[in-house]
């Protein structure tokens, strides 16, 4: 199957970003989407990541979102979701309210974790039911202003994730083990980073990570990630913005310290390119 998935909002404190309650929408919308998308790749799925962290406004990025989604041809489109308003339960909104398999599927498997099943809900009136080609559904998956997110983060994203795959797939979603070893060699970790055309001079980084350990472990960390992720198809706009780089890479734990590596691209150029190339390279395999 091709599926469009879309970690529904902007980042958390942009235009256009979620509701805010005992946990954020924008940051769980992403923790539940990216590792759907990695559990649907692992099946043998195409994948388009529909997502949009950045607009100028809520309209733009529900535009945005629609954009990515009907560009090419989709089996499923899927936009990830939290509620607020102090209900509590999981539900569906589809088009006009329609059921089927994967909307009905999703409602039942993240109910089966401890939610109230609210159903599948007429969704006709969602920017983003109305603006894609493809059959959709958005999936509330619980609400972020009650005591259903003690219950969501005590399960975790994984869970919620693996129930919506299983209700796309209609198959249990196999573990998927990582084995892939980290490098500590500051040789294999730029040979590595230069293969996959994130860094061009071998040369200045192995300079750079042998007299400063801060740079050593971001180039680890950055080398690890590479290797082990799973290839999304998108098409992402490369950041410019030191803080939006910042925060993604913080998002994607490459980096713990979000005021160190500013600081850094602030007054090194050669740092902030690493780290701006790094994560596009990221974004777009």
């Amino acid at each position: 199957m091709i599926i469009g998935i879309n970690c529904g909002h902007t980042v958390s404190g942009q235009p256009g970003c979620g509701a805010v309650g005992r946990i954020d929408e924008s940051v769980e919308t992403r923790h539940v989407g990216k590792k759907l998308i990695e559990l649907l790749l692992a099946q043998g799925n195409s994948v388009v990541d529909c997502t949009n962290d950045y607009a100028e406004s809520t309209g733009a990025n529900l535009a945005e979102i629609c954009r990515l989604a009907n560009k090419q041809y989709l089996d499923l489109f899927v936009s990830i979701h939290f509620n607020a308003g102090g209900g509590r339960g999981t539900e569906v909104y589809t088009y006009g309210g329609r059921t089927f398999n994967a909307a009905e599927d999703a409602c039942r498997n993240i109910a089966a974790l401890g939610f109230n099943n609210r159903g599948i809900k007429d969704g006709s009136n969602l920017y983003v039911l109305r603006h894609t080609s493809a059959r959709a559904m958005l999936v509330e998956v619980c609400f972020v202003d009650t005591d259903d997110a003690d219950k969501y983060l005590k399960l975790g994203a994984d869970k919620i994730a693996t129930a919506i795959c299983e209700a796309i797939t209609g198959t249990k979603t196999p573990t998927v083990t990582q084995t892939t070893e980290e490098y500590t060699s500051t040789n294999d970790i730029i040979w590595e980073l230069h293969h996959r055309g994130v860094i061009s001079d071998k040369a200045l980084w192995t300079g750079y990570c042998g007299s400063d350990v801060n740079v050593y472990w971001f180039c680890r960390k950055l080398c690890q990630y590479v290797r082990t992720k799973t290839r999304v198809e998108s098409e992402k706009n490369e950041y410019e913005d030191i803080g939006a780089i910042v925060w993604d890479l913080h998002h994607r734990g490459i980096i713990s310290d979000a005021a160190l590596w500013t600081a850094y691209m602030k007054r090194d150029t050669n740092v902030y390119w690493l780290l701006r190339k790094g994560l596009h390279w990221c974004r777009t395999h």
